[in-house]
């Protein structure tokens, strides 16, 4: 299958620089003495790529939550078409009234606006969803296409403060996911002065929450770049029998990239239950090499697996959230799901 994809990019920057997105990507609290080690380069000269590449790629560090751990457990991806023109700056300030919306972006293409939404509870979500519906509907005249996230195969999208303070848990917990969530490397002692908390202590919290699995990672954000197209995709599907040749091709698909790239190829993808069945975000050099590979490509791999809809388009602008552009192990963080013969 000639999927693998060579990104200009990525190769415009040299194998230190993307080992080191590997290694932050991986584990964004690593120290220098240990990045130095790692990239077998002196401290000080690692210390000045670090802070290069945190210019260049605005670079920010942060955490992969397990949400259903933390309590998110309605998690939903929503397509939206606007018949009047919507004023941004009044859907920002509607969307992040709530809690529930994590992520929204503009989108030029099959769609105008993307947005992840997750809540603690059915009844949170659905007082949400009805909520937006009405004043987009009222304002803007929309469409309004809802998907549950049944599982993420790859990636994930970000959790904001504003739900982590919602969270039923530990009150130094929550204040301590915060504080890394905004600066994944913040050092030990400095999360105990900001949370005037006691230096054990701050120890003790710090290793429960990774004890009982609510960080399933140290990890970077990069700030969308003039010179990545990301890409947005929706399919729906009829449901086949032959459940191990799609599986096999999913992730055949979805698991070739480069060796080390700076950033992924496939950033997520999601199954879907609702009015689409599969999400993809890919990240690709232009609109047309993203259209070519991520929605051509794509259509046609799976052609014989009845894809009765396909919506795509490019992100514009970020409203509220952020996009984990990583460089990770694709293959390695790829989670295999098994239909069950029906």
């Amino acid at each position: 299958m000639a999927t693998d994809l060579r990104s200009k990019f990525n190769d415009a920057h040299n194998p230190a620089s993307r080992k080191l997105v590997h290694l932050l990507s991986n584990n964004s609290r690593l120290p220098i003495s240990r990045i130095s080690e790692q990239m077998k380069m002196g401290r000080g000269v690692m210390a000045t790529v670090l802070k290069k590449l945190e210019s260049d790629l605005k670079m920010s560090y942060t955490i992969e939550l397990d949400s259903v751990k933390l309590g998110l457990v309605n998690p939903h991806l929503i397509l939206v078409r606007f018949h009047r023109k919507p004023d941004y700056l009044d859907l920002v300030q509607t969307l992040s009234q709530s809690y529930v919306a994590q992520f929204a972006a503009t989108i030029k293409g099959s769609y105008d606006m993307l947005i992840y939404a997750n809540a603690y509870s059915l009844s949170d979500y659905l007082t949400w969803d009805m909520r937006m519906r009405a004043l987009l509907m009222k304002k803007y005249r929309m469409e309004w296409e809802t998907s549950d996230v049944s599982f993420n195969r790859i990636g994930y999208f970000p959790v904001r403060n504003e739900a982590i303070e919602r969270a039923s848990i530990k009150p130094r917990y929550r204040d301590m996911l915060k504080l890394l969530n905004m600066d994944s490397r913040i050092p030990l002692n400095h999360l105990s002065r900001i949370l005037r908390m006691n230096y054990k202590t701050a120890i003790y919290a710090f290793d429960a929450l990774m004890k009982e699995g609510y960080i399933k990672r140290f990890t970077v954000n990069l700030g969308i770049h003039d010179r990545i197209s990301l890409m947005t995709l929706f399919n729906r599907f009829i449901p086949t029998s032959d459940y191990e040749g799609v599986e096999a091709l999913v992730k055949e698909f979805y698991t070739s990239d480069d060796r080390l790239p700076l950033v992924n190829r496939s950033l997520l993808c999601s199954n879907l239950v609702g009015s689409y069945d599969f999400f993809t975000l890919g990240a690709y050099d232009d609109f047309k090499i993203g259209y070519k590979h991520g929605i051509e490509l794509y259509s046609k791999l799976f052609k014989k697996y009845d894809i009765t809809k396909t919506e795509y388009g490019e992100v514009k602008d970020v409203l509220i959230g952020k996009i984990p552009i990583r460089s990770v192990d694709v293959a390695k963080d790829f989670k295999h799901f098994h239909i069950p013969n029906i």
